[in-house]
């Protein structure tokens, strides 16, 4: 069974279980992607394009949902006229992470809660199998744009909710007092859209 948790329910149980700490957490500069898309009957073309996009952002590691992946983007792809002759493809896609340490983090940091590494281990562990839900979205592509639009769609993906990630990397390894303000104040004004 999966658990899915939006934000405010993963930032009400940061607050109530958060120490007050301070947090400096290593993490990778890669972002692990995972695609679950559902293609096979067009010959995965959308997966193959996605993917390509995806490593084209050139810090983004494209891997199974198994390995725990930072996100995974899972989605069911239909074909028109017919799968055979198809014009166009209409999709249906979620985008998901499962509960992390980057995760508490961000969500600790945003609400201006500091907390040390162990107490952002514990809560990444009680939740790891949560899921959390960024973004859904249904889109329809013709045969003749989909390579585009499937770029495009990558494009807002990578400045919508990978960013985000990106700046919280940066501010848990900020050296000075003045970089971690600078940086936390960015993703506190930051309007939150994935």
């Amino acid at each position: 069974m999966k658990t899915v948790f939006n934000s405010r329910i993963l930032l009400a149980f940061a607050a109530v279980c958060a120490s007050t700490s301070v947090a400096r957490g290593q993490t990778s500069g890669r972002i692990s992607f995972a695609l679950d898309v559902q293609d096979d009957s067009i010959g995965g073309v959308i997966s193959s394009v996605l993917r390509g996009a995806l490593r084209s952002l050139g810090d983004v590691e494209v891997v199974t949902p198994a390995e725990r992946p930072d996100f995974v983007l899972e989605g069911v792809v239909l074909c028109s006229p017919t799968c055979a002759t198809w014009q166009s493809v209409s999709g249906a896609f979620r985008l998901y992470s499962r509960v992390t340490e980057d995760i508490v983090r961000m969500a600790l940091q945003t609400s201006g809660i500091r907390a040390a590494d162990t107490t952002v281990r514990r809560m990444a562990g009680v939740l790891s199998r949560a899921e959390f839900s960024r973004q859904s979205w249904v889109v329809t592509w013709g045969r003749q744009r989909y390579e585009a639009a499937a770029r495009e769609f990558v494009g807002g993906i990578d400045s919508q909710c990978l960013e985000p990630l990106r700046m919280d990397r940066r501010l848990a390894s900020a050296n000075t007092a003045e970089a971690r303000k600078e940086l936390l104040d960015a993703i506190i004004r930051r309007k939150p859209t994935c």
